[in-house]
């Protein structure tokens, strides 16, 4: 019988790594890159965008106010947002079946409708609240609308004439 015998074990040869080419990135990346120079030349030619109007009008008094006001009104969304969701996050843990419920069903409310649905039920409140007060529950400012919340030229604006002597309504 034959033995054979297994070469001796030393370091192996290094190994010469050839990377990998890829042709398709690179076209795809100036594709990329000239569809991206058309439309940044494509905005700075155009007339239409009037440039001249807006470096006249961009640091006036109207548009900075604006730009602090959706500033703060962000950081301040911000902050009820967290208060909110950790409340919510303490009723839903809590061992109280009503609390935890309720954040359940606020969860599940916020969570199905859909986000531009949302967005036209909340900036359409104003048709049915026209302001919005703390005080006493149940008051009159809740159930029957008063001059000082209802709006010019409703019910509560207008007076029914009365006779001389009579008392009003």
């Amino acid at each position: 019988m034959t033995t054979v015998e297994a070469p001796p074990r030393g370091s192996p040869d290094a190994i010469k790594a050839i990377p990998a080419r890829h042709p398709g990135r690179w076209v795809a990346t100036v594709v990329v890159i000239v569809l991206l120079l058309m439309f940044v030349h494509s905005v700075l030619t155009n007339d239409a965008f009037q440039w001249r109007f807006m470096f006249d009008n961009m640091f006036t008094a109207p548009v900075l106010q604006g730009a602090r006001t959706t500033i703060i009104m962000t950081i301040l969304s911000m902050l009820f947002g967290v208060m909110i969701g950790i409340s919510i996050a303490i009723m839903r843990l809590s061992p109280n079946r009503l609390l935890s419920w309720t954040a359940w069903i606020y969860t599940w409310f916020f969570r199905a409708i859909p986000r531009y649905v949302l967005l036209f039920l909340v900036g359409n409140l104003a048709i049915l609240y026209h302001q919005v007060d703390f005080g006493v529950p149940f008051d009159t400012v809740i159930g029957r609308p008063s001059a000082s919340t209802a709006p010019p030229g409703s019910s509560a604006w207008t007076r029914t004439p009365s006779s001389p002597g009579s008392s009003p309504a």
